[in-house]
């Protein structure tokens, strides 16, 4: 997903709190959606010892391309194309070989069928115990909008086609059947959520 640079500076510090205690050297780290790589090259520079793989979709891809080139971080895998509504999108990395997946303003701006299909690829790539970290605007079922998020989900509607705040009640049930379980729910600044799913998996099928 493409990157606005006042949101990045505004939210990078509040994410990179709750990211940084589930992170260890050594670790790998995977972004889905991660635009033009600001969060991920961000959160190396603050998290020395892990490693770290950006993606994109095509459309996006080589703008994301051309930052990590620019970035020359050497704990920075170069990116890979993953476009979370094919069915096999998870095809492109290698199964159970990371410690947490990032979706950072992802689930909102794809369509809802992102969602499953996000939830299905990563419960075959995270490690057992590993931890998925989902980031952006949501909805309670049963309560109303913020002011701000009904008029920020009315706007990306008119731009992304199937774009729209999802229930968070919605989200859990979906991780839940890819033995993804919802153990932190964070209020975030501006009014987002940072949602933290951990895999129950004993073993990846």
């Amino acid at each position: 997903m493409s990157n606005n640079t006042s949101a990045f500076e505004r939210n990078r510090d509040p994410i990179l709190e709750k990211l940084s205690p589930l992170i260890k050297p050594g670790n790998k780290i995977l972004e889905l959606g991660s635009g033009n790589g600001d969060h991920s090259q961000y959160f190396a520079s603050q998290q020395p010892g892990a490693f770290w793989q950006t993606s994109e979709r095509a459309e996006n891809f080589d703008l994301l391309c051309e930052s990590i080139q620019r970035g020359h971080r050497v704990d920075m895998a170069p990116p890979l194309q993953a476009d979370l509504i094919s069915p096999t999108w998870e095809t492109a990395f290698a199964p159970t070989s990371f410690e947490v997946v990032l979706a950072i303003n992802v689930i909102h701006i794809a369509k809802w069928e992102a969602t499953p299909s996000l939830m299905r690829g990563v419960s075959q790539l995270l490690k057992p115990g590993g931890h998925l970290i989902t980031y952006g605007p949501y909805r309670y079922r049963d309560q109303a909008l913020e002011p701000s998020n009904a008029a920020f989900e009315q706007k990306i509607q008119k731009k992304y086609l199937g774009a729209g705040l999802r229930a968070i009640e919605e989200v859990q049930n979906v991780a839940e059947t890819c033995q993804l379980k919802l153990v932190d729910d964070h209020p975030m600044p501006a009014n987002n959520r940072l949602l933290v799913f951990q895999s129950i998996a004993t073993t990846n099928s």
